[in-house]
């Protein structure tokens, strides 16, 4: 995960990875109802438009044997990336896409000439991995940037340009890379219209995170109107990923690192108390719906916090701590707080993989308001700022399942990434950024400068849906209003629930209406009893009872019962453990017409003698050995007992009572 710039302009939802996957052009052949790609010779052509294919790519150990590279060590973040996916090797949840849209049609020889410049600026795009034999020390190498490395696809012809593009994107982020040989990176140009272009960015999490992608793609936009205006574009202004390993490591035995760590293992039991129970496993398939916060709720929530001296930013995550606060149901909110770790000049002009994830624990309490939220936030945030560096994953190893994951990770980001090409503007759209283990919610902009909020929600198909998704989006929604509503207003008042959602918890869900076949849980018992009665019923860990068995046994501890005085509407207290005595208990007291009332035989002797005297049962069964164990608190101001010598060998109280209901008088006949 990593700060994921850039809007996805209105209301869309998206799955990121389909299931079909469409093969890469330049392999092998793709189909889209509208379009095909074809391979003929050295083209590749989308109906009748030529477009160059990507340049073969050629493997690490061929790099190393020709001489041609140094081989370098990687980053820690980079490490956690090339693990995670040796786990899954087939898996693209580390494709990471992103597409500008231009309104202007590009220069397709302009671009390319800026794209391979900016190949060879940049490191870490132009790196092929592998593990070392003998120690699995993974070593990256490097090889020059191809001539060709823009692929041009024409689909003005079709029905839906921007829809056969969308498809074409999300095909191709649906395949796996193969760290090994494959480059890293995909460029690809689509001509949508005369005045409209579309230019789509894959690549690999372990090579760029967010904030790497935005100097990337800037430097692109800069080296293209450099060039589509015949100037000089200004000096690379990139560092080196050995420079940016050299701090790391200096980091590592620094003493701002122990003090780090330290920090986090403080922190580690207010940690866990918020996180519950771990996440589910990243999956392959994402939903992502963004919209648009109105105009009038963006201006309301700068506005409380140009009043109370502070950010946006904190009052929009202030926000969804509030929606995770009353979702959960509990004031400790934790959650993953994705973080740039980049705190020095050459990490902040590197390009390259550095991002870290690390928890953020809010109290929000039900009677909060709005104010105490964003006190909240601007007082908890700025240590885990401060301590950005150590990294997350070392964090939850050492921490076992006391620092597992949250649920939930928010990214607020105070910018909204727009370019120019040349005169024209483009609009950026993230297609997917890694990974998602629950739920990732975005919400970034420049509304302090006069621009829109967006909010984007990521979520894990394999446990949500696309409804799940939308929720989301609406009881933030509803939690902003209703906290921008006036001073005072609570996180637990606000009503999160539309009347639509409102009508289907209480009224579809809840109608329990259902048509119950006729007779009593005893008579389906018996029926089953008479017509399998050798079948094994119950077992324990020294017992088996057949149906007719454990049907005798209830019968004649039912008839026992019954002398004691139980019938319909009486109470039974049963102190047993889980065996097939407490079945046969069970049956016994149903078939006498009573109730039971089940005790643990673990509960403290004064919790028994309090449930015994608040239930004031006519009989109370327990096992020979739980008698002066479980109940001496009740037995000692109560004389009455009898303990009986039936096979089942239980104690009774009797209290002397009629008994004259037909219910008693069956059972007495069996």
């Amino acid at each position: 995960m990593f700060p994921r710039p850039g809007p996805h302009h209105g209301p869309e939802l998206i799955m990121t990875r389909p299931v079909q996957q469409a093969s890469r052009p330049g392999r092998a052949e793709q189909e889209s109802p509208t379009r095909s790609v074809e391979v003929s010779g050295a083209d590749v052509r989308v109906g009748c438009r030529p477009v160059r294919p990507a340049p073969a790519p050629q493997s690490l150990e061929c790099v190393m044997a020709e001489g041609r590279s140094v081989r370098h060590g990687v980053l820690a973040a980079q490490r956690e990336v090339w693990v995670a996916q040796q786990l899954r090797p087939l898996s693209p949840r580390f494709n990471c896409g992103v597409f500008l849209d231009v309104g202007e049609a590009l220069d397709a020889a302009v671009l390319r000439r800026a794209v391979t410049r900016a190949l060879e600026e940049t490191e870490t795009l132009r790196s092929l991995f592998a593990e070392q034999d003998g120690d699995g020390e993974i070593i990256r190498t490097t090889r020059p940037a191809p001539d060709d490395c823009v692929t041009t696809i024409d689909v003005r012809d079709a029905d839906d340009p921007v829809a056969a593009a969308r498809r074409w994107m999300d095909a191709d982020l649906a395949e796996p890379v193969d760290l090994r040989h494959d480059p890293s990176y995909r460029h690809v140009l689509f001509r949508i219209g005369e005045r409209r272009s579309i230019f789509y960015f894959r690549y690999h999490h372990i090579t760029l995170d967010g904030f790497g992608q935005t100097l990337y793609l800037n430097r692109v936009a800069d080296l293209y109107t450099a060039l589509a205006t015949a100037t000089e574009p200004d000096a690379a202004p990139f560092g080196g990923l050995d420079r940016l390993l050299d701090e790391e490591r200096q980091y590592e035995d620094s003493a701002r690192c122990a003090e780090d760590r330290a920090h986090w293992h403080t922190t580690a039991r207010s940690l866990a108390e918020g996180r519950g129970s771990g996440p589910a496993a990243a999956s392959d398939q994402v939903l992502r719906d963004t919209v648009r916060l109105p105009r009038e709720l963006t201006d309301a929530v700068c506005a409380h916090a140009r009043s109370h001296g502070s950010r946006w930013t904190a009052v929009m995550l202030g926000a969804v701590a509030a929606c995770a606060r009353r979702r959960q149901g509990d004031d400790a909110v934790v959650i993953d707080l994705p973080v740039t770790a980049r705190t020095t000049r050459a990490a902040l002009t590197t390009p390259g993989m550095m991002s870290n994830v690390l928890p953020l624990r809010l109290e929000v309490a039900r009677d909060a308001d709005l104010r105490a939220l964003t006190e909240e936030v601007s007082r908890a945030l700025p240590a885990t700022l401060r301590h950005q560096r150590f990294r997350g994953e070392e964090l939850y190893r050492e921490l076992g399942a006391g620092g597992a994951r949250g649920h939930l990770s928010v990214n607020v980001m105070p910018f909204d990434h727009q370019v120019r090409f040349g005169t024209a503007p483009a609009t950026l759209h993230q297609l997917a950024n890694g990974q998602v283990h629950e739920v990732a919610i975005d919400v970034y902009g420049t509304p302090d400068k006069g621009g829109d909020i967006h909010v984007t929600v990521h979520a894990n198909a394999r446990t949500h849906t696309v409804e799940d998704v939308r929720q989301w989006h609406r009881e933030l929604r509803r939690m902003l209003v209703h906290l921008l509503g006036g001073p005072g207003r609570t996180v637990g008042e606000a009503e999160l629930l539309d009347e639509a959602t409102l009508h289907r918890v209480l009224r579809e869900w809840n109608d329990t209406a259902a048509e119950l076949p006729a007779g009593t849980v005893v008579d389906w018992f018996e029926a089953r009893a008479a017509a399998d009665g050798d079948a094994v019923a119950v077992t324990d860990a020294s017992t088996a009872l057949r149906y007719d068995e454990l049907n005798a046994r209830a019968n004649r501890l039912a008839r026992v019962l019954i002398e004691r005085g139980a019938g319909a509407e009486d109470l039974v207290a049963v102190v047993l453990p889980r065996s097939t005595e407490l079945l046969v208990a069970l049956l016994a007291v149903w078939k006498t017409g009573a109730a039971y009332v089940p005790i643990d035989p673990e509960y403290p002797t004064e919790r028994v003698a309090h449930i015994l005297d608040d239930a004031r049962p006519v009989v109370t069964l327990t096992c020979s050995g739980l008698a002066h164990q479980t109940l001496p608190a009740w037995c000692s101001t109560t004389p009455r007992w009898r303990r009986t010598s039936r096979p089942w060998t239980r104690t009774v109280r009797t209290l002397r009572r009629p008994w004259k209901t037909p219910a008693r008088r069956a059972v007495r006949r069996m």
